[in-house]
């Protein structure tokens, strides 16, 4: 339809260029003539002297102006004449092609789809014509310069297609609409299955709301009940239009992490609806169906699933559509294709479906389709039902469709492969009862692995290479999950997790023969015994000693690895600082951060054997009793500076920089001290926004005595600030200046409560010497590279929360009138840093000044602030507090106020949108 709307424009613009550039299509005519006794004028009789006299060589040399200037005249006149005839033959034809487009087509010629200017809305056909005049094709502008015979054009096609003024009205107004509000009041008296096909087409763009989704699939529903009835030309012409819009509702109604799943089953019934109506057009036009179950399998919610469920059965109980068993096939193998991507680990055949979409009920829906019997696609299915099954831990079920699986291989003469015992394994470990049986499957699929290698005799170097990097491949994962399932499961002893690493304890249960667990001897898997070199392997088993709270066992770990000298990385030290932090021991942690990312520890000269046996005396490492016990046996001189030899070193990163912080907000070790040691270790080497936040939450934990983790905190903040932008401390406060020429300085800078009178603000809190920081802050490393500093408007955020804590912590040192200018001062920073405030910082800020005024004098001074911020932020003032959202902002204040605790905690301002204001 577009395209033929393209050519029949195209039409008439050919129509118009040909008479421009070649003239009209006539047979010659002959030269005009004039008439002496009307036109005496002397270029005219030269005009004439010159067509009946020959000209005189010797006159054109010596010159005759009067024959010259007649020649002249007679020429411009003749062009002018033509000119004419050319526009009135180019208006002519371009009239007649008007004519002759389609009503669809005419439409847009009004109404263009490629205008994105403003326009306004035509209350009549007067108004139509002036805007075609003003903003359309320049031939159209062209035709409506004679705008009484353009009108009377307009009115012959409408009067000829039956078509009322007020209606062509209504669609035009419809298409050029910028809002579906605007759409359903221009088309408020037309019913919905009567609606134009190409102004339903253009009008679904401009759905937004859920409510406006839900609406338009209501005229969907009508457009299609309408077609029914009519002839297949007229059908085939709104089921490409409908697919259309279906198309364009199901990308809005399926996109991740959207807020119109409830529409889901509506969508479905549309298009259940589509393939009942249209079985003869959906044949030959499958691919929205297909692009249907692909969005729908990138959602992990149930509303997807049934969505999918319905759509199968229907394919399979209406025969109808030619080709719905390919159909249902397809979409199933959208389904399983996830599953396949996530049990192989294949980074070739990526899928953008979601692994959470099947479950064990979708399933064992699929699997009681009727596909093909003995079909690849069921075997396919077959196998991913295992891998869904252990997910679901359901572990009879494991076995059931596993035995399926090996049914249906060996009645297509096919073997069990070790892959397929490696899936086997990986799901048996996700149940508790399957768990015995998952080690000893997984032996079993690498003996298989194995074999199958060593049988590929006939294949070339490069293939066996390759295939042996397959292998290990799958090994290593397999191991990797086993390792982290045993480490995490809470039924499993963390000892079976050691010995997995090759970590035995002297007279454990566990070091001899025994049925059901993991012996010494059982342990010894290849693929498993490489993962002692292996750091995330030690990572994955201390973060399980996280999760069970046996911080002392992570300890013992951590000596293992570096007994092997396997070097940690920044995740590795991480997970130890947590467990450290967990058991309260701030100091080790504090100096194994100094230790591996400021002074580094000495790398061995000799080589270490890293796959060697680790005996210890006992399962749990105290730090305590051995103070060197997280030290490396071979950096015994690392905390020399002289000591020879290179240095291996950790660089701090914004995950490490939180366990840092969060584990000293949890262990109460908030004073100067410990959050200055810290801080060097992580802004000062790696400046990132989250890790000051994170340091202005630790900061605010508790009200400490005087606030000193506070005002230490706003310290941190301003010399960053101040450092990484000198240009505020040199521009006077816009903000200020601007509530001092209105002649309000007393509601900033006085307390009206008390009646105290205006005071002087200093101009920055590093001059005040009681505020201002030591001067070690000055010298070091953070304030010299800021590079990687970048201050956002969530930051500012975190920082008005922090002056509120500090403002309302019990014995606070810092005055009202303190904290009120410094509110006003950070809204003046962030105009200069091109920064609009969020909605939190705006209304904290308010109810802080205003609470302190009294009525009458907070609604006159607050209009001042109204002004300021109106002035500043135009149109994204939008954005800005309704009544209702400052009336919860207040309640959540209200039960702060007067408390140094919980200014950091979230806002929820509407608990039903995902998208609802939060602190993070």
């Amino acid at each position: 339809m577009t395209a033929k709307c393209h050519i029949s424009l195209q039409r008439v613009t050919n129509a118009v260029s040909r008479t421009i550039t070649q003239g009209p299509t006539s047979t010659a005519r002959s030269q005009p003539t004039f008439n002496a006794q009307q036109h005496k004028s002397i270029s005219t009789s030269s005009s004439r002297f010159a067509t009946t006299v020959a000209p005189d060589p010797s006159a054109s040399q010596h010159g005759h102006p009067q024959a010259k200037s007649g020649d002249a005249t007679r020429t411009r006149r003749l062009a002018s004449h033509r000119q004419l005839e050319k526009d009135k033959e180019e208006k002519l034809l371009a009239r007649q092609a008007l004519k002759d487009l389609t009503f669809d087509t005419f439409s847009r010629v009004f109404a263009p789809e490629t205008y994105d200017g403003p326009w306004r809305e035509a209350q009549n056909l007067e108004h139509v014509l002036a805007e075609a005049a003003r903003w359309g094709e320049p031939w159209l502008k062209h035709l409506a310069s004679n705008r009484k015979s353009l009108r009377r054009v307009f009115d012959e096609y409408l009067s000829d297609r039956h078509v009322h003024p007020d209606v062509f009205l209504a669609y035009r107004n419809a298409m050029l609409a910028q809002s579906w509000s605007d759409v359903r009041r221009y088309m408020a008296n037309v019913p919905d299955g009567k609606w134009p096909s190409h102004v339903l087409q253009r009008s679904i763009h401009t759905v937004r709301t859920p409510s406006e989704i839900s609406d338009s699939l209501a005229l969907l529903a009508s457009s299609i009940q309408y077609s029914a009835p009519l002839l297949p030309v007229q059908r085939t012409a709104v089921f490409k239009v409908v697919r259309y819009c279906f198309v364009t509702l199901s990308t809005v109604v399926l996109k991740p992490h959207g807020d119109a799943f409830h529409l889901i089953s509506r969508l479905t019934d549309t298009l259940l609806a589509l393939l009942k109506t249209f079985p003869t057009q959906i044949a030959a036009s499958t691919d929205f169906i297909y692009d249907f179950s692909r969005r729908l399998t990138g959602l992990a919610d149930e509303r997807a699933r049934q969505a999918m469920m319905r759509l199968l059965d229907w394919l399979q109980a209406d025969q109808r559509v030619d080709g719905s068993a390919e159909i249902r096939r397809k979409i199933a193998g959208h389904c399983i294709q996830s599953l396949e991507t996530t049990t192989t680990k294949s980074l070739r055949h990526k899928s953008r479906s979601s692994e959470q979409f099947v479950d064990v009920h979708l399933m064992e829906h699929l699997l009681s389709q009727n596909f093909a019997p003995s079909s690849e696609l069921e075997e396919r299915m077959l196998r991913s039902a295992v891998w869904v099954a252990g997910r679901g831990r359901d572990y009879h079920r494991i076995w059931a469709w596993f035995n399926k699986y090996k049914h249906h291989k060996e009645e297509r003469r096919a073997q069990i492969t070790g892959s397929d015992y490696l899936l086997l394994a990986k799901a048996l470990l996700q149940t508790e009862p399957g768990r015995d049986a998952a080690w000893s499957t997984f032996l079993r699929a690498e003996r298989l692995l194995e074999t199958a290698f060593r049988a590929d005799r006939n294949k070339s170097t490069k293939e066996k290479r390759l295939r042996r990097k397959d292998f290990d491949r799958q090994l290593s994962s397999a191991c990797t999950d086993i390792l982290e399932v045993v480490a995490k499961s809470a039924d499993v002893p963390l000892e079976k997790a050691l010995l997995m690493l090759g970590i035995f304890v002297k007279n454990s249960p566990y070091a001899g023969e025994g049925s059901g667990v993991i012996s010494k001897t059982e342990y010894l898997a290849k693929a498993m015994s490489l993962k002692r070199a292996d750091v995330y392997a030690y990572s994955l088993v201390m973060h399980g000693c996280l999760l069970r709270q046996r911080p002392r066992i992570a300890v013992t770990v951590w000596h293992a690895m570096l007994e092997r000298c396997v070097m940690p990385n920044a995740a590795a030290l991480s997970v130890l600082l947590q467990n450290l932090f967990q058991k309260k021991d701030v100091r080790t942690a504090l100096q194994q951060l100094q230790l591996w990312c400021e002074t580094g520890v000495l790398l061995p000269t000799a080589d270490v054997d890293k796959l060697k046996d680790v005996e210890v005396d006992s399962l749990s490492t105290s730090t305590h009793a051995s103070p060197n016990v997280l030290m490396t046996p071979f950096a015994s001189n690392s905390s020399s500076e002289d000591g020879g030899g290179e240095r291996y070193r950790i660089t701090p990163d914004p995950i490490l920089a939180s366990v840092v912080f969060s584990g000293l907000h949890s262990c109460g070790s908030q004073g100067v001290e410990a959050l200055w040691s810290a801080y060097q270790q992580t802004i000062a080497l790696f400046p990132d926004a989250p890790v000051l936040a994170l340091l202005l939450k630790v900061s605010c934990r508790g009200a400490s005595a005087y606030g000193r983790d506070a005002l230490f905190g706003q310290q941190i903040f301003r010399t960053l600030l101040l450092s990484k932008h000198p240009e505020l401390t040199t521009n006077q406060d816009p903000l200020r200046l601007a509530v001092e020429a209105q002649g309000a300085s007393g509601w900033i800078f006085s307390d009206d409560t008390v009646g105290s009178r205006m005071e002087k603000w200093l101009a920055s809190v590093f001059q005040s010497k009681d505020a201002s920081p030591p001067q070690w802050f000055f010298n070091s490393a953070a304030t010299r590279d800021l590079d990687g500093l970048v201050f956002t408007a969530k930051l500012f955020e975190h920082y008005v929360r922090m002056l509120l804590h500090l403002q309302h912590s019990p014995d606070s040192p810092v005055g009202f009138k303190a904290v009120r200018q410094e509110l006003i001062d950070v809204l003046g920073w962030m105009k200069q840093l091109h920064l609009t405030p969020t909605k939190t910082h705006l209304a904290l800020t308010i109810l802080e000044i205003e609470e302190h005024l009294m009525p009458a004098m907070a609604a006159k001074q607050m209009d001042v602030l109204d002004a300021w911020l109106n002035e500043w932020l135009g149109e994204k003032r939008l954005s800005l507090p309704s009544e209702e959202e400052m009336q919860k902002y207040w309640q959540w204040k209200m039960k702060r106020n007067g408390r140094g605790k919980g200014w950091f905690d979230k806002i929820w301002i509407t608990p039903q949108r995902s998208s609802a204001e939060e602190t993070e």
